[in-house]
């Protein structure tokens, strides 16, 4: 996550959060307020990481439940096969 504060020609102090993994801007706004951008900058922040979060807990599921499904096929297809008469 990159973080960078700088200033329009209004003399407005802005920041700036981009993630350079998935290539998103994560907050750019500018305020008079300094409590305020740090305040909402930390709420887009968190969003951001709690959405990156999930989808990796949803990645691993799946991973998961592939990898059980694999050593079930293998088990089954190392099981001999007997013929009864």
């Amino acid at each position: 996550m990159h973080i960078v504060k700088y200033s329009t020609t209004g003399s407005n102090t802005c920041l700036y959060a981009w993630d350079s993994v998935t290539r998103t801007t994560v907050f750019d706004n500018c305020f008079d307020d300094w409590s305020t951008v740090l305040s909402e900058a930390v709420d887009a922040i968190k969003g951001f990481v709690d959405t990156l979060l999930k989808n990796a807990d949803l990645i691993a599921s799946i991973a998961v439940v592939a990898a059980l499904g694999a050593a079930l096929v293998l088990a089954l297809g190392s099981l001999s096969v007997v013929a009864l008469a």
